[in-house]
């Protein structure tokens, strides 16, 4: 059974820690982190994380946001990767090697362009259609947010965290 993340910096190195092996792993996805200003807020969201939270729980996938604008995003895309599709909601999807990354721009996030939240990483957990995937990390500030998640751990009820 998985367990509520209650520990801020454990739960910080073992994200780094994950997080530096898939991009050892996947030098295209470092290539891609690396062409955005410092300032960018790149956030993680859902499965990746409930696998840095709980070993046992092996992910193929990495979902990403990233705030910029649609030009620098897409010139990042094109730059680092060698086979592009398109999503289904508008986004980029990359397959390399075992690993699917998914990423979309924040500014067409519909939890963010309906305001949800009262920050963009509020905006996003709270944009996600079940309580369980609403786990979401800012890659920059180290920043996270797990309150639906860990309802969601603490009543083993999945539900929907907000109906958009």
């Amino acid at each position: 059974m998985m367990k509520s993340i209650t520990d801020r910096r454990a739960f910080i190195k073992a994200f780094d820690t994950k997080f530096n092996a898939v991009k050892n792993a996947h030098p295209a996805l470092d290539t891609f982190l690396k062409e955005f200003p410092s300032r960018t807020n790149i956030y993680i969201i859902g499965g990746f994380l409930r696998s840095v939270n709980d070993r046992r729980h092996k992910t193929n996938d990495l979902d990403i946001i990233v705030s910029s604008s649609d030009n620098i995003l897409q010139k990042a895309v094109r730059t680092s990767f060698r086979r592009v599709k398109h999503n289904r909601i508008g986004g980029f999807k990359i397959k390399s090697r075992r690993l699917i990354i998914d990423i979309w721009n924040l500014k067409h996030h519909y939890g963010f362009k309906r305001q949800v939240g009262k920050t963009e990483l509020e905006s996003i957990a709270k944009s996600c259609f079940y309580n369980f995937d609403s786990i979401v990390f800012n890659v920059k500030t180290k920043k996270f947010c797990v309150r639906y998640y860990n309802r969601c751990l603490r009543t083993s009820t999945l539900d929907l965290v907000t109906k958009i």
